[in-house]
């Protein structure tokens, strides 16, 4: 046969799965000496069905093995038979292999070279569509990586030229009671992000701030539009989702908590007080 078939498997082992095409094609690529050349064995069934050999099983062959010195268990042997009763021996994937090429006209060339063609040109689409996509996807990451650049410089400016005061200090009122100290360019952003809600970017990065262990964050928000937050991201979530900037109640006004510390030492020093008074009433 003319035919190259070294590259191509003829769709044999197209609908194997991943484990058994890798088992297959091994063995049919397997190399053999055969009248004097050295061929695949895929090339060697092709060559002695064309020559006229058929694929072939017989049930229970035992041979004498000199490694066990004796029969081997029956077993079931798969063959290439000639007319004349010689065979050869080949594996179960080769004679599959056998039947596919019968059973398909793979002994007729022009059929073998019409596969072949058409499979080089499925295989060049699919190398091109694979490019394609990944050129997509490369495109795709870039205009990502350039937008969020935008927003991220867009915010930073926003955030240093914000002049709500009254946002603002209630904002600063509340991380200092809670937390003690505060970024102002931080905070900033935040009542940026708050206040274009409507921004599908803000109001992703809104949910990221506003979790379930970041009450700061939530009392914030409440106080700056007015709506309590649910305590879990359940339900928190879909809330936002769902959130506009005209839905806000407007400023909630902030009290700010008694120190636990400042009542320690009031209570010390009234106790002081007490107790000096009682050692004055004594001295008169």
């Amino acid at each position: 046969m003319d035919i190259n078939i070294e590259d191509t498997y003829l769709g044999f082992t197209d609908n194997l799965k991943p484990m058994q095409k890798v088992r297959a094609e091994k063995t049919l690529d397997n190399l053999i000496r055969h009248n004097g050349n050295i061929i695949t064995n895929k090339e060697f069934i092709l060559i002695k069905l064309q020559e006229g050999l058929i694929p072939g099983i017989e049930e229970d062959c035992s041979y004498y093995s000199r490694k066990l010195q004796g029969e081997t268990k029956p077993k079931t042997d798969y063959r290439l038979k000639d007319q004349d009763g010689s065979f050869y021996h080949i594996t179960k994937t080769e004679y599959n292999y056998a039947l596919y090429l019968l059973g398909n006209n793979f002994l007729n060339e022009q059929k073998v070279k019409e596969f072949i063609v058409a499979e080089n040109n499925r295989l060049l689409q699919s190398a091109q569509d694979e490019f394609n996509q990944k050129q997509q996807e490369k495109e795709r990451k870039e205009t990502l990586e350039r937008q969020k650049q935008e927003f991220d410089n867009w915010l930073t400016e926003q955030a240093k030229n914000y002049n709500n005061n009254n946002k603002l200090d209630i904002a600063k009122i509340i991380i200092v009671d809670v937390q003690g100290q505060y970024n102002e360019l931080m905070l900033c952003e935040f009542i940026v992000l708050i206040e274009n809600i409507d921004n599908p970017i803000c109001k992703d990065m809104l949910k990221s701030w506003l979790h379930t262990h970041n009450t700061t964050s939530k009392k914030v928000f409440y106080h700056i539009t007015g709506i309590k937050l649910p305590s879990t991201d359940k339900g928190t979530m879909p809330l936002l989702d769902s959130l506009s900037k005209e839905n806000f109640q407007g400023i909630i006004s902030y009290t700010k908590k008694q120190s636990k510390v400042k009542k320690e030492v009031i209570t010390e020093t009234f106790y002081k007080l007490i107790k000096n008074l009682n050692l004055i009433m004594k001295k008169l």
